[in-house]
């Protein structure tokens, strides 16, 4: 025996090997079955560490039917020891895979007659953790278990689960860099398009898995982890119903909204998912056949989501993919490198600079292009903050190309930097990851430190500004733009294969702003120059924009729209803010009788809210703790 607790009796040794020592045992005060586990800490390297701990945080506050238990976490003399209820050793894959191997491969009845009773009580649990504000991130077969006889199930492994803020599961995180399994992730999960990740981030995930399980293999197959994201982010999976003749066409579509890209387009509740496939398994008890019916239409939540969609932006979305098309396609000669442009886009605080970009930005990378970004603040004195963010971001990319294509380029950059590495790494720390530790440098001034990133970075630029992949440069905030940095944006633009994008506020860069001479400098200089100035939104953009949030029609919500509009002076920034200030002030509220949203108009028109954009996030500022 490996080790002794005096609350537990140990009678089954399951796995024993050189990370882990696993059995099964009863607690003595209750005899509760349960499984522990000796986890050898040298073995742990501090990121498994971490997601052990995070697991084990968030799974011990969980009291769900559905969610395994983990009833205790503890260090043991230089080792951990983790205590789980004891559920059986059996997930949802390897269930499965023993299903098809006993049904006859015509037995539709038998497929779905075990699919729909799970199916259902994930959906179940999916909700009651959006319920206490908890995304799983890594909702997969593996990580269900089930009991074989009862065909009760409970999800597992929380390493990468977050906990929004006071459990609001109205919120959204950023994914900073990509957890979970890339077979399963949602679109914004990777990291690749600058979206938050939300409940819906799980059914994404959830749809992954049903269709695996209805299928028996993945929507996507690759190995090539550039080539997996951009199939999560671009392509359409074959409909099940096309694989598999015999599965309705309903339960396809069904898992096909759940791996909508966009997610607006998938189911906005747990509770709108379980109706529908409660309705389906009703249907096809009863006559072995499911009708086709309105899908997701008790599917509304009952928490006000703002929808990160851009409302009348077309035109320009369109000018920046015209522009990025011209790097890939150039009609001047073909023995030159396509013009490097800069693009300036410019419009008061809150009208959607960086949201116009961020658009632009998933459908470059469904083009397998880079997009980097970076930016400026008033109080930082480092010279090219903004360009240093960008590179740091483009080697977090980096990181993700499958190794072959990593080496190449670590090996380029070896060749660009030369014997001079460490002047790159003490400023962009992530660079060390790919081209290794560097050697202390011998002593060079500041001027010639600088002079060496400067003329080291446009060759840097050029390795990845190529025709089969341009490269973007999104640069916000440019009215705090640093000298040291202007001279580097007109090195940069020197480089082919290369949009350069400069977002700015139009009120706080005057004609005589070294930017603004810098521009003149590059056109006389023939740099292709493009000006985009962003307005506010029209009425019927607002009243779109507040219809799709409540998930109601247009005419529904057209008074509060028009109340909105007036407020904020079309600005989207400040409409959401205001929207999310209703709710909170218990203005707009969901009835969950009505299963509707529903609001006094009167009641916020007598309230003191201002029409100033100013004074209303002063009044929010004034909220905070």
């Amino acid at each position: 025996m490996i080790f002794s607790d005096k609350d537990y009796q140990i009678n089954q040794i399951i796995c024993d090997d050189q990370k882990q020592f696993a059995c099964r045992g009863v607690r003595r005060s209750d005899c509760q079955p349960v499984i522990l586990k000796l986890i050898r800490s040298k073995f742990l390297s501090p990121k498994e560490l971490s997601l052990l701990q995070n697991q084990c945080d968030i799974m011990k506050k969980l009291d769900l039917r559905n969610v395994l238990k983990v009833i205790n976490f503890k260090s043991y003399q230089n080792d951990f020891i983790l205590i789980l209820e004891d559920f059986g050793e059996t997930t949802l894959d390897r269930y499965f895979t023993d299903l098809r191997l006993q049904l006859d491969i015509n037995d539709i009845n038998g497929l779905l007659g075990e699919f729909f009773p799970i199916a259902i009580q994930i959906a179940e649990s999916l909700g009651e953790l959006s319920s206490h504000g908890i995304i799983h991130k890594d909702i997969k077969p593996a990580n269900i278990q089930i009991d074989s006889k009862s065909q009760i199930i409970k999800l597992n492994n929380f390493g990468h689960a977050i906990r929004l803020v006071g459990g609001d599961r109205g919120q959204s995180m950023r994914a900073l860099s990509f957890e979970g399994t890339l077979a399963y992730a949602s679109p914004e999960q990777t990291g690749r398009i600058d979206r938050g990740i939300d409940y819906r981030s799980d059914y994404y995930s959830l749809g992954v898995t049903f269709y695996q399980l209805l299928t028996g293999k993945l929507p996507f197959e690759a190995e090539d982890p550039i080539e997996l994201i951009h199939s999560h982010l671009t392509k359409l999976p074959a409909h099940i119903h096309t694989i598999n003749l015999l599965i309705p066409q309903v339960l396809s579509e069904i898992v096909a909204k759940l791996m909508a890209k966009n997610v607006e387009d998938r189911y906005q509740s747990a509770l709108g998912l379980k109706r529908d496939l409660e309705y389906c398994w009703l249907q096809w008890q009863s006559k072995e056949k499911i009708d086709l019916f309105e899908l997701g239409k008790k599917s509304l939540s009952d928490r006000l989501i703002i929808v990160e969609k851009l409302y009348g932006r077309e035109i320009t979305i369109q000018i920046i993919l015209n522009a990025v098309e011209r790097l890939m396609h150039p009609v001047t000669d073909l023995d030159k490198p396509a013009s490097s442009e800069l693009l300036l886009l410019s419009g008061f605080f809150g009208v959607g600079k960086t949201a116009v970009i961020n658009e632009a930005c998933k459908i470059l990378c469904r083009q397998k292009g880079y997009f980097i970004k970076g930016e400026f603040s008033a109080e930082s004195k480092v010279p090219f903050s903004a360009f240093i963010q960008a590179i740091g971001s483009l080697c977090g990319q980096l990181l993700s190309e499958d190794d072959e294509r990593l080496e190449r380029y670590r090996n380029c950059l070896l060749e660009i930097i030369g014997d001079r590495g460490r002047v790159f790494i003490d400023r962009i720390p992530a660079l060390a990851q790919i081209i290794g530790k560097q050697s202390p440098e011998s002593k060079l001034s500041q001027l010639e430190r600088e002079d060496l990133f400067k003329l080291s970075f446009q060759k840097f630029t050029a390795l990845f500004a190529v025709l089969e992949q341009p490269l973007v440069i999104f640069l916000d905030n440019v009215q705090w733009i640093d000298d040291d940095s202007l001279e580097l944006l007109e090195i940069f633009l020197q480089t082919g294969h290369l949009l350069v994008i400069c977002a700015y506020r139009d009120n706080e860069l005057s004609g005589i702003h070294p930017m603004m001479m810098t521009v003149s400098q590059l056109k006389q200089q023939g740099v292709i120059v493009n000006n985009i100035l962003l307005s506010s939104l029209s009425k019927e953009q607002i009243n779109e924009l507040v219809a799709d949030s409540f998930n109601s029609s247009i005419d529904a919500v057209r008074p509060l729209a028009e109340l909105i509009e007036c407020k904020t002076n079309g600005n989207p920034f400040f409409a959401t803010e205001f929207l999310k200030s209703l709710e909170d002030d218990g203005l707009v509220k969901f009835n969950a009788q009505m299963e509707s949203w529903q609001c006094d108009l009167s009641q916020i028109k007598l309230q003191s809210l201002t029409n100033d954009e100013i004074d209303l996030m002063a009044t929010q500022l004034q909220q905070l703790p």
